[in-house]
């Protein structure tokens, strides 16, 4: 039985796909440039160094800095104006598990319209036929 795929789109030149956060805030994640994922890890890294100095773990601090980073880079509103203008933003607003929905939908996004991580030996070839 194949999987269905959630639909994607582009618009304005970016791939995005909406998703339903909370008390039915509609929201759009974005697939991030290379660029926007190098600002998101070093975002990360200041961010797990800053609970770890507020007395959190880093096995806990780490995964929570790297959620939170990708939410805000990737989340906007229809317009792409960004829905949190901060990390502290977005962790007194969004629960964990909206945090985890939106770090599922982007990887899902990700692999949805890259795609070719999931291509065995054989598709591989068969694409480089055609």
């Amino acid at each position: 039985m194949e999987k269905a795929v959630k639909e994607f789109e582009v618009h304005k030149g970016k791939i995005r796909r909406q998703v339903s956060l909370r008390k039915n805030k509609r929201a759009y994640i974005n697939l991030l440039s290379v660029y926007d994922m190098l600002v998101c890890e070093k975002m990360a890294q200041t961010l797990t160094l800053k609970l770890i100095n507020d007395g959190f773990e880093r096995e806990k601090a780490a995964p929570v800095a790297e959620n939170a980073c990708l939410c805000v880079m990737s989340l906007t509103d229809y317009s792409f104006n960004p829905i949190f203008s901060n990390t502290n933003e977005l962790m007194t607003t969004l629960t964990p598990e909206d945090m985890l929905t939106v770090a599922r939908e982007y990887s899902a996004l990700r692999r949805d319209y890259v795609g070719f991580d999931m291509l065995g030996s054989l598709e591989i070839e068969q694409l480089k036929k055609n």
